[in-house]
């Protein structure tokens, strides 16, 4: 599929000095810096200034099936004060000084009145998508190894940016020449990606996204069904599980969006979940050798490690392609990057999928282990 071509030069990148248009990682609309409002710093009995609902952030809340924010301070149009109370940072607008010379620096979409990151109109924005089966449990174990692991290997420091509706994390390397990241996380369970209510905000957040990571249970497969059936090892509820083929028809049709050939060239990781399920299948005469690279816990270091990322990636393809042919061949004839990946609850490669996914972006180096002897 061409995903690991040799590549003997590191990625060049060059960190922009530009300002750059910020999209939302709540609502993704596109604006301007110049187009921020701010949040007041407290609520005050001052005209103007009192507590009140912020009618614009109820409005994406109600979207999300979320209860009002209340009585909260104010949301300041910087376009209602003089150019002398704005403040500016490497040209980009990043405080306010209000009518009573409070210095307001908290910046809010002007669309949703949500929180913008940090880094928003200082770097381009990268959105990571998390969707499918599962989400909620990797999500939670993918923070945890982000903080505790990837940020030892990598040089990061992972943060949570926002709490409010989705989970957004800031990734910021100590090599400054490599941009600060914001992920945003939706929980997007599988079997609801065409729920009405989530529609609008889940078709904007892929279609923004940089990268997909698209998870899938290994129970979804019905081959996988069949074998624990006869082993009598069925432990799971598959009632409410969808095939994989099924939620993959709801990504492309609602979400993704194609180029002329009918393809997607976003990069999406196609991970499965629950890999202690295939090991343990794989002494039982499973569809994997007890000795795939896929139950080994290995950790990249520094870089994306091209070699061993390989070896995975051809060993759960070729696992997809056995158990369900079908859903293989609608995600090679509908995405053009495609990486395969397995992670287990037990913590074993969840950052893997990321990262491939950051290389696929350049924001991180990857070698094949020959290159560096």
């Amino acid at each position: 599929m061409g995903l690991f071509k040799k590549r003997k030069d590191a990625i060049k990148r060059v960190k922009s000095k530009h300002i750059h248009e910020i999209i939302c990682i709540y609502c993704f609309t596109n604006f301007g810096h110049e187009m921020v409002h701010f949040r007041a710093s407290e609520a005050l009995d001052i005209d103007g200034y009192r507590a009140e609902v912020d009618h614009v952030l109820d409005a994406y809340r109600a979207k999300l099936y979320m209860d009002s924010a209340g009585e909260i301070p104010v949301a300041l149009n910087p376009d209602e004060f003089s150019e002398a109370n704005k403040g500016y940072t490497n040209g980009v607008l990043s405080s306010l000084k209000d009518d009573n010379g409070r210095v307001l620096t908290r910046r809010l979409c002007p669309n949703c009145h949500n929180d913008i990151t940090m880094g928003a109109g200082y770097e381009p924005s990268t959105i990571v998508s998390v969707v499918g089966i599962g989400q909620s449990m990797y999500l939670n174990s993918l923070v945890n190894t982000l903080k505790s692991v990837t940020s030892h290997n990598f040089g990061v420091f992972c943060a949570p940016a926002s709490s409010t509706g989705p989970l957004v994390l800031t990734l910021s390397f100590a090599d400054s020449a490599k941009p600060e990241i914001s992920i945003a996380f939706l929980d997007m369970p599988g079997d609801d990606m065409a729920d009405s209510g989530y529609m609008d905000i889940f078709a904007a957040h892929i279609r923004n996204s940089a990268g997909v990571i698209f998870l899938v249970d290994p129970l979804q497969f019905r081959s996988t069904q069949h074998r624990l059936q006869q082993l009598n090892r069925l432990e799971y509820d598959i009632s409410a599980l969808s095939e994989p083929t099924e939620m993959l028809g709801k990504l492309i049709e609602k979400f993704v969006p194609r180029q002329a050939n009918g393809t997607s060239s976003i990069p999406v990781a196609t991970v499965l979940t629950k890999s202690e399920l295939l090991e343990s299948l794989s002494y039982e005469g499973g569809y994997l050798r007890q000795s795939s690279r896929i139950f080994a816990r290995f950790y990249h270091k520094g870089f994306y490690n091209l070699t061993e990322s390989e070896i995975v990636n051809y060993e759960v393809d070729d696992f997809i392609q056995l158990v369900d042919p079908n859903f293989s061949n609608a995600l090679k004839r509908r995405f053009e990057r495609i990486g395969f990946f397995a992670v287990s609850a037990a913590g074993a490669r969840l950052d893997e999928p990321l990262l491939w996914i950051l290389h696929q972006l350049g924001i991180i180096d990857g070698f094949y282990e020959s290159e560096l002897r």
